[in-house]
C-alpha cells in the first residue's frame, strides 16, 4: 500500500521543479467508530436499568511519513501544519485527485470524509475505549449458535415467462 497516501501540499511554496512543496504525507490505515456508554433508564418495573453503546464518533488512523510510520489519528495533522496560516492542497493516491484550497477552519470531518470515499477498502472497527466491540471469534460464535440459515429455494424464470418484452 505504499502507493496509497494524501499528500498535503503548499500552494505558496514551489520547488526548484516548479512543483508545489510537499509538507506532509500520510497513509490511512482504518477507520474506528467509537461508541460511548449511556445509562438507559427502563420504564418498565420488571426489567432492570442497562447501560447501552451508542456510536460517538470515528478517529481515522493514519501512519505518519511512512507506510511503516507511526500511528496517529488524522486530527493531528492539523498541530502538525498548524504553522501555516495558509491553506494548502492534497494530492490523493492512487487516484491522483488534487483538491485545491483546504484548510483546518473547514470541518476536520470533511477530511475524514474524504478517507472513506478514496480509500474504500480501509479497515472499518466498531470499538469501546478502543477495544473491538466485536471479535472474529465473536461473530463465529453467534453464526454457529444460530445454526444454518434456512433459505428457501426460488425457481429461476426465464424473462419471457414472467414479463411481456414490447417488440
Amino acid at each position: 500500500m505504499d502507493s496509497h497516501y494524501i499528500s498535503f501540499i503548499s500552494e505558496s511554496l514551489i520547488t526548484e521543479d516548479g512543483l508545489p512543496q510537499e509538507l506532509l504525507r500520510v497513509f490511512p490505515v482504518e477507520m474506528r467508530r467509537q461508541f460511548a456508554p449511556i445509562f438507559v433508564e427502563n420504564t418498565d418495573s420488571t426489567s432492570v436499568n442497562q447501560w447501552k453503546l451508542v456510536y460517538s464518533h470515528t478517529d481515522t488512523i493514519v501512519r505518519l511519513y511512512r507506510p511503516d510510520g507511526p500511528y496517529i489519528q488524522l486530527d493531528g495533522v492539523e498541530a502538525i501544519l498548524n504553522n501555516s496560516d495558509d491553506a494548502f492542497g492534497l494530492i490523493v493516491q492512487p487516484a491522483n485527485v488534487h483538491i485545491d484550497d483546504v484548510s483546518f477552519t473547514d470541518n476536520m470531518n470533511e477530511l475524514k470524509r474524504l478517507v472513506l470515499w478514496f480509500f474504500p477498502e480501509i479497515a472499518v472497527k466498531n470499538v469501546y475505549q478502543n477495544r473491538p466491540i466485536a471479535t472474529e471469534s465473536m461473530r463465529t460464535a453467534v453464526a454457529t449458535a444460530m445454526g444454518p440459515r434456512n433459505v428457501p429455494r426460488v425457481p429461476i424464470q426465464e424473462i419471457g415467462e414472467r414479463f411481456h418484452i414490447a417488440g
